[in-house]
């Protein structure tokens, strides 16, 4: 929204200013969301460490709980995307109307990928690195 504050509004070091707050505190939300979305996932994945136990018991080896658990994770991402993607272009849309009077700038695509990608990258990193773990140590204990 600000990029297309930005492409129509003044270009007065008031509105920079004002910008660079903006730039600024959704760089500060997207890093709180990105850590409760760990948080959330350690949290999630440790409390299933009885369900990759019984898992080994009935014959699944760490490599095939693990496979399961990152599939797992890209349908959970995957479903993530579309619904924060319509909600954000719904939000968006009429933004973009009436500052510019037609909906093209609210599908810019460098501010829709990069907040996917990096959210991709934390969601599957964090459920791999975490999920191994407690794979592991659900199969030795």
């Amino acid at each position: 929204m600000q990029g297309i504050e930005n492409s129509v509004g003044t270009a007065d070091s008031a509105g920079q200013v004002l910008a660079s707050v903006n730039y600024l505190v959704v760089a500060l939300i997207a890093a709180f969301m990105a850590i409760a979305l760990t948080n959330n996932l350690v949290a999630s994945i440790t409390q299933r460490r009885t369900e990759f136990a019984t898992m080994s018991l009935i014959g699944s080896t760490g490599a095939q709980t693990h496979r399961m658990l990152v599939r797992e994770m890209v349908a959970a991402t995957a479903v993530s995307i579309v619904a924060g993607s319509l909600g954000a272009f719904a939000g968006v849309l009429p933004f973009a109307i009436v500052k510019t009077g037609s909906p093209l700038p609210a599908a810019a695509p460098l501010p829709y990928v990069v907040p996917v990608i990096v959210g991709i990258a934390v969601t599957l990193g964090v459920s791999s690195l975490v999920g191994r773990r407690v794979i592991r140590t659900a199969l030795a204990g």
